[in-house]
């Protein structure tokens, strides 16, 4: 009630701040123009590979980033053994050294730009199962039109639902199997 302005980057975020203060809210939702013109690049049709798929996750030595994507990690590492899924994995940021698993990952650590990393991807990864505030990378990934794989927490204030948002990393993992057996077409998760 101190300020003149509270100011939201979600439109949930304003509803609630709207019924606890008398100062004036306002929402300014992510936007990112420097990405938006890198977005048509990012765009294509078809998958990069005939023989995997390449999942990528950028992201900060957070502990919600880490917790996340290492129980994806974990629990992708049996469902690729037991089905020989081609599941290629590029982790960037200074979460991909702190990682641990018995797969085949490329740790591309700091990278120029978000959109270099993820013409590499076939698929963005957004494994954030909790924590809090708006999840840049989700963001990021939709301004490029990146087809997307996120948690549903990670969704919050995105508007993202179907076959792109999981509840657990199980089911992340399990997706990540699916979508490399099968191949569905990748506008189903942009």
């Amino acid at each position: 009630d101190r300020a003149d302005i509270a100011v939201a980057i979600q439109d949930q975020e304003a509803r609630e701040l709207l019924g606890r203060t008398r100062a004036r809210v306002a929402s300014l939702p992510f936007d990112d123009d420097t990405l938006e013109a890198e977005a048509p690049a990012l765009r294509r049709a078809d998958y990069l590979h005939p023989e995997k798929v390449t999942f990528g996750c950028l992201g900060s030595a957070h502990t919600y980033n880490l917790h996340g994507m290492q129980a994806v990690l974990r629990a992708l590492e049996p469902r690729i053994a037991a089905s020989f899924a081609p599941v290629d994995i590029a982790l960037a940021g200074t979460a991909s050294e702190a990682l641990e698993t018995r797969l085949p990952v490329r740790r591309l650590g700091r990278v120029p730009t978000e959109a270099g990393f993820y013409a590499q991807c076939d698929i963005a990864l957004a494994p954030t199962f909790d924590g809090t505030g708006f999840k840049i990378k989700v963001g990021d990934c939709l301004a490029l039109g990146m087809p997307s794989l996120v948690a549903r927490h990670s969704a919050i204030g995105t508007g993202l639902r179907g076959a792109a948002v999981v509840d657990t990393a199980e089911e992340m993992a399990e997706a990540m199997v699916q979508i490399a057996l099968r191949r569905p077409a990748l506008s189903s998760l942009r």
